[in-house]
């Protein structure tokens, strides 16, 4: 007995945790769809919620439910020296929240974060109680696995792995299933023998798996506009975006206004900068708890040279950014050259925010139309004619580069054609660059000369295409995210540093009126991607190789400097180019910023997908609870309202139907095995007060009509019905349930 209720517990165990794990591996793609930031972050409470479904007692699910949210956001949005001590402020403030959204204040953090944290609970709750039962636990699965593979064959997101673990879990919670129903009291080493050969199956599969050769996909992606590759002319919307993963592809003009800046000099606004190119485009780098830093606003950011320059002339003045469209994605904070100090941002808690030390992005919350925030920014006089006076040989000074920055900043994916490299060192050569300002350049000068401006008819590169490389040596024609990624690759093959920024080029032209010199309209033209490059003893400079655009450097001399690349005339054609095309669709749910530590992929933990994602995920929710409510609560009460309500049919009828449907009750509560029978359901209705007196009688009549052929007139199938009836209210209403009531038998009927 003690041995198979152990068994049953581990079986309880190992489903709370593989539901845990399942439900995981769905978040997983949603970060990478932006609609969830920080996956990691949600691992903790993930276990939490297993452990507390892996033991018997409710009133500690409860607590969990009401605690772990609460915990979650202390820990990510409040500095306190314990999770106990911050607790009871954050429980005030989601409070607090929760009544501002009902009057119309919109929602912010940690209120949103807590929401979801609930939401999440929710799910999981409904995935454990699948997996209990076959048929809802294959419908989940479908479910999922359909939308992973539409989410994989329609998007640049391939959630191979969690569709493989998924599978796999699957598999292995339909094991534990069957494993329940047939396990025994005798039965000592059934587990052992039913688990070895099904995980020995598992493995022999994965290996197959992985050692069959895969092809590439036969089918185009219905999603894109053009049909991919070398002939792709999609065309799609110009604006400003995150996500820079797959480049490539024509852009149509959009002057719609999307902010204003209020600055005494026009400069460019940096917004997001990556570090790591992979071949289709930019992503984030690797980043660690080391690799961000707290902090608060009104102060100077700490490790701001980390960052920015030295030994440059620069100016340093206030700018206000005012938003003029929700479609502003500002979880990367928009500002001038280098943000020194953040002076008014809204929608933080507790006035802390997070800036990413190695690739200087600062995170903020998702600011809303007529909001605005306010910076202090160091902005560099032109700089060209300091870096072009230096002839120092950069062989001299690459061994200067400190170790992080080439880390992240030298990276090149393992695919990108030899050709890239040997024509970046034929243009220095041929220039006779030493120093690393000559090689950029030179650099900048080929590509204004020998390539052309363009917005329309631009490809998407193929599966086996590089975007520079595509740019470079095939198509000759682009706009600034060819350009710019074009000089940063290059520059990296010769071994210097770079990142890829983007964000808006304002200068001069985009002045409001003549009148108000200092307000700037920008619009979704104005997007733009420029380059930073490392120099050693000067810092992080930017470089736009893009014709026609120059950056707005400090007024004080910039008249004075060389402009690299000026040898260039620019395209009679030329149009103020964008980001990444298709900016207009990125999320724009609200994202609070977060500890250090707290996220390695970029992002601030939470939902990030708005309002629209939140109700509809919401809706999903209530509907499967309610059939869930339907299933375990409305379907029994009929079930029993049936039993009462067939006085009049054939007595060996309606014992049969009697017996059927209190077994598949009694099963279903208490979670007993399809080979339970009627004398084995003792130990349960023990635990609901039925009298075994009582029990010996009813048993006796039923089996007398049932195996021996016994006659049955209209009382003793009443007393069948009634007392049926009445041992299934009274385990309706019972609190207790055990997993399995066979465990404790001991009167043998």
């Amino acid at each position: 007995m003690v041995r198979l209720r152990s068994s049953r517990f581990i079986t309880l165990a190992a489903r709370a945790w593989l539901t845990a794990l399942w439900v995981y591996l769905l978040i997983v793609p949603m970060a990478s769809l932006g609609l969830v930031s920080g996956p990691r972050t949600f691992m903790v409470p993930l276990a939490i919620f297993a452990l507390s479904a892996s033991l018997p007692w409710f009133w500690l699910r409860a607590v969990v439910a009401v605690i772990v949210p609460l915990g979650y956001v202390d820990v990510y949005w409040r500095e306190a020296p314990s999770v106990w001590t911050g607790v009871w402020p954050v429980s005030k403030t989601v409070w607090s929240q929760g009544v501002g959204l009902l009057h119309g204040l919109p929602m912010q953090d940690p209120l949103q974060t807590f929401l979801f944290l609930w939401l999440l609970l929710f799910v999981y709750w409904l995935v454990v109680f699948a997996s209990r039962h076959t048929a809802l636990w294959v419908f989940y699965n479908m479910l999922s696995v359909a939308g992973l593979s539409v989410l994989d064959a329609n998007t640049s997101i391939h959630p191979n792995i969690p569709l493989v673990v998924m599978m796999v879990l699957f598999l292995l919670v339909l094991g534990i299933n069957h494993f329940d129903v047939i396990a025994t009291p005798s039965s000592g080493r059934t587990a052992v023998r039913f688990f070895t050969p099904l995980l020995a199956l598992l493995g022999v599969m994965l290996g197959i798996a992985v050692a069959l050769p895969k092809s590439q996909s036969t089918w185009a992606n219905p999603l894109l506009t053009g049909p991919g590759g070398s002939d792709s002319t999609a065309v799609r919307m110009v604006g400003y975006q995150l996500n820079d993963e797959r480049l490539g592809g024509s852009f149509v003009g959009n002057d719609t206004p999307v902010l204003t800046l209020t600055s005494p000099q026009p400069t460019y606004l940096r917004g997001q900068t990556l570090s790591t190119y992979t071949g289709k485009g930019w992503v984030s780098a690797s980043l660690t708890a080391a690799d961000v830093q707290q902090q608060r606003v009104g102060q100077p950011i700490s490790k701001f040279s980390i960052s920015a320059f030295h030994q440059l002339p620069t100016q340093t003045f206030q700018q206000t950014v005012t938003l003029e469209s929700n479609a502003v994605n500002t979880t990367r904070l928009l500002g001038g050259y280098a943000i020194s100090k953040v002076v008014r941002l809204p929608g933080l808690y507790g006035g802390q925010f997070v800036e990413d030390l190695v690739q200087a992005n600062i995170r903020a919350p998702q600011l809303s139309a007529h909001q605005s925030y306010s910076v202090v920014t160091k902005e560099l006089e032109s700089p060209y004619s300091v870096l072009a006076n230096d002839e120092t040989p950069f062989r001299a000074e690459a061994a200067k580069i400190p170790a992080a920055v080439r880390a992240n900043d030298l990276q090149l994916p393992a695919t990108l054609p030899k050709r890239v490299a040997a024509l970046a060192k034929q243009i220095t050569a041929s220039a006779h660059a030493t120093s690393e300002y000559d090689m950029v350049d030179s650099l900048v000068s080929y590509l204004q000369s020998h390539e052309v401006y363009q917005t329309t008819d631009i490809p998407v590169p193929g599966p086996n295409e590089d975007y520079v490389d595509q740019f470079l040596f095939q198509t000759h024609r682009g706009y600034c995210n060819n350009f710019s990624s074009a000089l940063a690759v290059m520059l990296r093959t010769l071994g210097v540093p770079t990142r890829w920024v983007t964000g808006y080029a304002v200068s001069a032209g985009t002045e409001t009126a003549p009148g108000h010199s200092d307000e700037y309209m920008v619009t979704n033209d104005d997007a733009h991607a420029w380059v930073e490059v490392y120099f050693p003893d000067y810092g992080w400079i930017p470089f736009d190789p893009t014709p026609n655009f120059q950056i707005p450097f400090a007024a004080a001399s910039a008249s004075t400097s060389p402009i690299p690349g000026t040898t260039s005339q620019p395209p009679a054609n030329a149009t103020k180019p964008a980001t990444t095309p298709g900016g207009a669709k990125t999320p724009s749910g609200a994202s609070g910023a977060n500890p250090p530590g707290s996220d390695t992929s970029g992002h601030t933990p939470g939902l990030r997908g708005g309002w629209l994602m939140l109700v509809a995920v919401v809706t999903a929710l209530v509907l499967a609870g309610a059939i869930v409510v339907y299933y375990r609560f409305y379907r029994r009460g009929f079930g029993l309202r049936r039993l009462a309500s067939r006085p009049g049919k054939e007595p060996q009828w309606a014992v049969r139907e009697v017996c059927e449907f209190l077994l598949s009750q009694m099963r279903r509560r208490y979670r007993l095995g399809r080979g339970t029978t009627l004398r084995e359901l003792w130990p349960a209705l023990r635990q609901c007060d039925v009298k075994l007196e009582e029990f010996e009688t009813w048993l006796k009549t039923v089996e007398g009509v049932l195996y021996g052929g016994a006659g049955l007139d209209e009382n003793a199938s009443e007393f069948v019905r009634e007392k049926a009836l009445d041992w299934l209210q009274r385990a309706s209403r019972s609190g207790r349930r055990q997993d399995s009531p066979i465990d404790d038998i001991e009167t043998n009927l």
